[in-house]
């Protein structure tokens, strides 16, 4: 009985010390380090619980012999933990702390291929965006450079097109900080870098900005007026255009209308023939003044917006 006893804590105290090793979550954040723990844990189940369930088996028979020889007598004492239905019941909880140590293994693993799929993606595009932010800054100073000497709507498209592939930049730096967070929630290690990075980009992005709608801008304050006024010229200009176009398309529809509208039925198959070949001309006219027509609709948005 005594040996029982001997032999039923020593290998109670191994599957609780087992237990307790399952049920830590303090697992490495490395890929490579989760597969390899993941490997050691398939040893463990295939390796060392078999002669454990064997020896559990055992104890079970062994219990269930000094119970049948001592059942009716004072001298089974055995403690209850060491009863069979107590090592049944810490077997079990081995086995669902294996079970679950083998899931969050690989709900990790998961998770860190993710983090490994999100900061290439970062990595790539911090990297270009610091490109396009370079570009567009030697575009500023060149545009500083002309400031003296081009002409006000040509420096001024010049800026629109600076502050237009800046404010192009914001979708995907938000893009980023949304990515970060994510590495976050991950409590990845390197996601703190990462934000620091992505910041500083949004930081550039703001500087310019900031140094074209102010700084830059105010240089230019001085022939503001000279633009607005050769702004409006060649408005008023596209506009007498486009009006005066719009004017002769009208006056050549009219002139067909009452060309159609006067047209006279005749039974002589000689003028029937000779109608149906100035209509098929007319035809032909009237499809070819279609582009004309096309044009004056997608020439009216220039009156107000050129």
């Amino acid at each position: 009985m005594y040996e029982y006893e001997r032999e039923a804590s020593e290998w109670l105290h191994w599957v609780e010390r087992a237990t307790r090793l399952m049920d830590d979550r303090q697992l490495p954040s490395n890929i490579g380090e989760l597969r390899r723990l993941e490997h050691d844990l398939e040893r463990f189940k295939t390796g060392d619980l078999p002669p454990k369930a064997r020896e559990k088996q055992r104890l079970a028979d062994q219990y269930a012999e000094l119970h049948h020889l001592f059942q009716r007598t004072e001298h089974l004492r055995i403690p209850p933990e060491l009863s069979t239905q107590a090592l049944d019941r810490a077997w079990q909880r081995l086995l669902r702390s294996l079970s679950q140590r083998f899931t969050v293994i690989e709900e990790r693993a998961g998770l860190q291929g993710s983090a490994t799929d999100i900061i290439s993606r970062l990595a790539r595009g911090i990297g270009i965006t610091n490109e396009k932010l370079d570009h567009i800054l030697n575009r500023i100073e060149d545009a500083e450079t002309r400031i003296d000497t081009s002409r006000p709507a040509e420096l001024q498209r010049l800026i629109d097109g600076i502050i237009d592939d800046l404010m192009a930049l914001e979708a995907p730096i938000l893009g980023f900080f949304e990515d970060v967070d994510q590495l976050k929630q991950m409590q990845h290690p390197e996601s703190n870098d990462y934000y620091q990075q992505v910041y500083g980009l949004e930081q550039r992005r703001q500087a310019y900005l900031t140094r074209l709608r102010t700084q830059f801008v105010s240089r230019l304050g001085i022939r503001t007026e000279q633009l607005m006024r050769e702004t409006e010229q060649r408005r008023a200009t596209t506009r007498r255009v486009t009006f005066g176009r719009v004017e002769d398309c009208m006056q050549w529809i009219r002139s067909r209308l009452e060309k159609l509208s006067e047209m006279e039925f005749v039974e002589d198959l000689e003028q029937l023939e000779s109608m149906f070949e100035e209509h098929k001309i007319d035809n032909h006219e009237i499809q070819d003044f279609r582009q004309n027509v096309d044009e004056c609709i997608a020439r009216q948005v220039d009156c107000f917006l050129t």
